[in-house]
């Protein structure tokens, strides 16, 4: 997460959505929903393909 860059996502959102939508808080709650539906796909992304297989395919995407 510190890598990514997500956390500054999830603090500066409400100052991004200003201006934007009406609620910025309906804007942050989105993002938060798109990141736990996306940390369950990916749970079950791990699940079914092996977490062996997942972590040569990262490994090899980080090598290059």
């Amino acid at each position: 997460q510190q890598f990514c860059g997500i956390n500054a996502v999830f603090y500066y959102s409400t100052m991004f959505f200003d201006g934007i939508i009406e609620n910025p808080l309906v804007g942050t709650t989105i993002v938060g929903l798109v990141n736990v539906v996306a940390t369950y796909v990916a749970l079950l992304l791990m699940e079914s393909s092996g977490r062996r297989t997942l972590i040569m395919w990262s490994s090899g995407g980080m090598f290059v």
